[in-house]
């Protein structure tokens, strides 16, 4: 025999557990689903089968019975699927096995209801007990509830809270920023050693004087929260400072020796031009190990040069020259 002529024979073979088919009006009632779903999940659930874990009713079988092509008979499931009302037990390569799910929910003239005792469970099962003498086999359908938030174990009668007052947290002093002033307001000198002991690396009161000047030069971008906004920009300024070193440190060790003398070479020439030049009040000359800084607070720039710089004296000296110094 083969494989056609027993697959046909398992169908012929297919016993119904009820010699007639009620479709549930939770089922029913839906609007979301076809007619040919409802008529489908009535199908299948009457072919449970106990021993296979559901109905072994091939793709064949019931294309036929619902009159149907493979094609629509597939989008049928995934209707069922998508609702909840069908699941795949069982699948072995050839053969599916799927079983009907059972909703929890019911409807009353149309209306979904809630309350209503729950005849699978034993206590509740007091008439087939006066006719049967025993308890009924356990349903092999799945129920599945729709009230997923619902705890079984919480108390129908209110409990007396447990919940203690969170403390008031105290006001933070704010800050502004006064544009008729061009400086900060509020910021107290707790605030100042504060952000000197969380962001060492940068000057906080040089930091505080750039951000004085990108407002000015930026009064539509002005902020509400200004204390978010300076602790931002001391966080960047910060990191920033950090990776400098960082590789200023790694440059250290991976220096020719041509570089080194350059480096040492650009410094001493720094130093000694900061003696032989006399600068105005609003001009900074500031020599370091690493680099010189030069600031001209009339025009708010601030220039930082490395020794390592290709044209580190051309760069100083034109700074200089365009403010008519050299």
């Amino acid at each position: 025999m083969n494989d056609n002529a027993h697959r046909e024979s398992n169908q012929e073979s297919l016993i119904r557990k009820f010699t007639h088919i009620v479709i549930p009006a939770e089922i029913w009632l839906r609007n979301d689903i076809s007619i040919q779903a409802k008529a489908l999940w009535a199908e299948i659930f009457s072919l449970h089968d106990d021993q296979h874990g559901g109905c072994y009713a091939s793709d064949e079988y019931l294309m036929t019975f619902m009159q149907i092509k493979r094609s629509r008979l597939h989008e049928v499931y995934a209707e069922l699927k998508k609702v909840g009302l069908l699941i795949v037990v069982k699948f072995n390569g050839r053969q599916s096995i799927r079983r009907a799910i059972y909703p929890e929910t019911q409807y009353v003239t149309g209306r979904q209801m809630s309350g209503k005792p729950d005849s699978r469970n034993p206590e509740n099962r007091t008439s087939d007990v006066r006719k049967t003498g025993h308890l009924p086999t356990p349903s092999p359908y799945i129920y599945k509830s729709k009230d997923k938030k619902k705890d079984k174990n919480i108390c129908s009668e209110p409990s007396q809270s447990t919940h203690t007052a969170k403390p008031i947290r105290a006001p933070v002093p704010s800050i502004s920023f006064s544009f008729s002033e061009s400086k900060f307001e509020g910021i107290t000198e707790k605030d100042l050693k504060t952000w000197k002991e969380l962001y060492p690396s940068i000057d906080i009161e040089l930091a505080l004087k750039e951000m004085t000047q990108w407002i000015l030069a930026n009064p539509t971008k002005s902020k509400k929260l200004w204390r978010k906004f300076i602790i931002g920009w001391f966080k960047r300024a910060n990191d920033h400072a950090v990776n400098k070193q960082a590789y200023k440190q790694i440059g250290k060790t991976q220096n020719s020796p041509h570089q080194e003398i350059k480096s040492e070479d650009n410094h001493k020439w720094a130093q000694q031009l900061k003696t032989q030049i006399i600068l105005p009040e609003d001009i900074r000359f500031m020599v370091s190990d690493n680099c010189v800084q030069l600031e001209d607070k009339s025009r708010r720039v601030t220039q930082t040069v490395g020794y390592l710089e290709i044209n580190f004296k051309d760069i100083v000296r034109n700074f200089f020259r365009n403010r008519e110094i050299l």
